[in-house]
């Protein structure tokens, strides 16, 4: 009977790791997500120059 009880409480700290990894992977993939998008929206370096050579001229 107590092996049962030892069998069933392993299952659940292997279910509740592989919950928590599973969750901090989605976490982690949202953040690379949410900083790809904000590098992408701003203005490149050379696009800068360019401007700033424009007005100058």
């Amino acid at each position: 009977m107590g092996e049962l009880k030892a069998i069933k409480l392993r299952n659940q700290v292997k279910e509740i790791k592989i919950k928590l990894i599973v969750n901090n992977i989605g976490r982690y993939a949202k953040v690379v997500c949410l900083i790809q998008m904000r590098i992408s929206t701003e203005p490149k370096i050379s696009d800068l120059m360019i401007l700033k050579r424009n007005i100058l001229t």
